[in-house]
C-alpha cells in the first residue's frame, strides 16, 4: 500500500502546498440578467419619451426593447442567474409594454375626439 508522502508532494509543487478543491465552481455569469435590465430601463425612457414625439416612436423603438428585455430576463431568471435583476428587468420591460400601450391608445383616443370636434368624423369613416 502507497503511503502519502507529504515531504515529495511539496517538493513536486516547487515548495508550494497544493490546494485542488475538486467542488470549486467559478462565479457564475449575470450577462443575461443585467442585459434583460438595461433594455427594460432603455424602452423606459424611450416610452417616456414618445409622449412628446407620438405613438409611432413607441412602436418603432421602445416595443422591440421591451420585448428583448423580457425574453432575456426570463431566460436569464430560468438559468439560475442574478434573481433580483432578472426580476427587475422583468418588471421594467412590462412597465415599457404598458406605457406603451397607454400611449398608444391616448394618440388613438385623442385622435378620435379631436377628428370629431372639428367635423373631421367623415376621414374616420374610411
Amino acid at each position: 500500500m502507497d503511503e502519502y508522502n507529504y515531504n515529495e508532494t511539496y517538493e513536486m509543487n516547487g515548495g508550494y502546498e497544493s490546494w485542488e478543491d475538486d467542488d470549486y465552481n467559478p462565479p457564475q455569469s449575470n450577462g443575461l440578467a443585467i442585459t434583460g435590465m438595461v433594455l427594460g430601463i432603455v424602452a423606459i425612457v424611450i416610452g417616456l419619451l414618445s409622449s412628446c414625439c407620438g405613438g409611432l416612436f413607441v412602436i418603432l423603438f421602445s416595443a422591440p426593447f421591451a420585448i428583448g428585455g423580457l425574453i432575456t430576463s426570463i431566460i436569464a431568471l430560468k438559468k439560475g442567474q442574478n434573481k433580483g435583476m432578472a426580476i427587475a428587468g422583468i418588471i421594467c420591460s412590462a412597465l415599457a409594454l404598458l406605457i406603451g400601450v397607454i400611449m398608444i391608445l391616448m394618440a388613438f383616443i385623442s385622435y378620435v375626439f379631436l377628428g370629431m370636434a372639428y367635423g373631421l368624423d367623415s376621414y374616420l369613416s374610411y
